[in-house]
Order: C-alpha cells, then sequence, then structure tokens
C-alpha cells in the first residue's frame, strides 16, 4: 500500500549530498529499518515517500527549500540539494492520529456544528448580546482547554477567579478566529484541528 502523510513508516535509506558525500544512513544507526512519523518529516520526505508503495524502492532528489533550506544541518551545508535512496518496508497508520481524524469527522456531524476551511468546528453554546470582537481587539475570557479524551490541559480557574486577558492576534489561529464569530456575554465551544493550534509540536 502506498503510505499516508499520517502514517509511522519504515525504511532503510541512504542519503549523499550532489558531490556523493554520505551524511547519514539507516545502516549507521544498526541493522533493523529506521522508523518515523512521517507527517513531521521534511518536506520532501513527506511528498515523496507517499509516491511509494511498501516493499518499494525510490531515489529522492530534494532541493534545499524542502529539505533543510539555507540553515543546514551538522554534516549538511545551507542550501544543500540532497540525493536519497529510500527502500520502504513498511506503513501503518499512526494511532494516535488516526483516533483524531475520526474525533473530527464524527464532531463535525454534531447538531449545530459549522465546519470552517480552517478546520475550525464551532459551536454556539449561548448567543452574546454584545460587540463582535476583531482580531486586534485585546478579549476578556473564561475557558477551559481539554484534549479529546477529556482530560483538562488548562483553565482560566487554574490562574484565579477573573477573567484572563490577551490580545486576539496573539494567540493560536483557532482561537483568532472563531471568538470573532463570537459576541461578549456569548459562550462557544472550538474544536481546534493541531495544524491551527499547537502544530506537530505541540506545548507544555
Amino acid at each position: 500500500a502506498a503510505p499516508a502523510g499520517t502514517d509511522d513508516v519504515k525504511f532503510f535509506f541512504k542519503g549523499t549530498l550532489t558531490d556523493g558525500t554520505v551524511f547519514d544512513a539507516s545502516a549507521k544507526h544498526g541493522p533493523a529499518p529506521m522508523e518515523s512519523a512521517l507527517g513531521s518529516a521534511m518536506p520532501c520526505w513527506k511528498e515523496g515517500i507517499q509516491k511509494m508503495r511498501v516493499g518499494g524502492k525510490a531515489k529522492l532528489i530534494c532541493p534545499s527549500d524542502i529539505a533543510y533550506g539555507d540553515e543546514g544541518r551538522p554534516g549538511i551545508p545551507g542550501g544543500a540539494t540532497l540525493i536519497y535512496e529510500v527502500d520502504l518496508v513498511d506503513a501503518t497508520p499512526n494511532a494516535e492520529k488516526e483516533k483524531t481524524r475520526q474525533f473530527l469527522a464524527r464532531m463535525a456531524q454534531e447538531p449545530g456544528a459549522q465546519v470552517f476551511p480552517s478546520g475550525l468546528i464551532y459551536f454556539e453554546v449561548k448567543a452574546g448580546s454584545g460587540a463582535a470582537p476583531a482580531a486586534m481587539d485585546s478579549v476578556k475570557a473564561f475557558y477551559k482547554g481539554m484534549l479529546i479524551d477529556g482530560s483538562v490541559f488548562d483553565a482560566s480557574a487554574k490562574h484565579g477567579d477573573k477573567p484572563l486577558e490577551f490580545p486576539l492576534n496573539r494567540v493560536i489561529p483557532c482561537w483568532t478566529e472563531g471568538i470573532q464569530k463570537m459576541r461578549v456575554g456569548g459562550k462557544a465551544k472550538l474544536i481546534c484541528p493541531s495544524g491551527i493550534a499547537y502544530g506537530e509540536s505541540g506545548t507544555g
């Protein structure tokens, strides 16, 4: 099968510079295939490996702008074009991302769900009667943030009994977009996919 962009993949590889210098290879790390999450790979790998099938071999020529850019890496000069020879051993769905995908699909079908192109799923819980904030406004809000398993990772109550104040253009994109759809005095539930929240890296 061809891997999806969020799969975990196993592979053997050799990476060389255009002059033939080997800067890395799976053989340097032991006899077993390497394993990584394709979703967190550099753009050239994410695109190229999705064009392969398990059991296949391919050569990827990666210009610097879809590899390591002008910064480079140890052993890789800035601006370098990279050549990878890849043997794709296996591809399996990332369990956590599959669970998230199913959750988002389910939420999008819930009564009252408003789904926007960014991926935001918005539920109005209580309509407000005041003004709608603009993207550059500072707002005061009570909130509770949860993961899809219901565990609370943060809440305004953890910081005192007053609402938190913050500039709307300095929070995650999901908040900037979602809170502008509210009016003062209202309540809403925002379902924020990682792409408009904290991305692949998460936060502490």
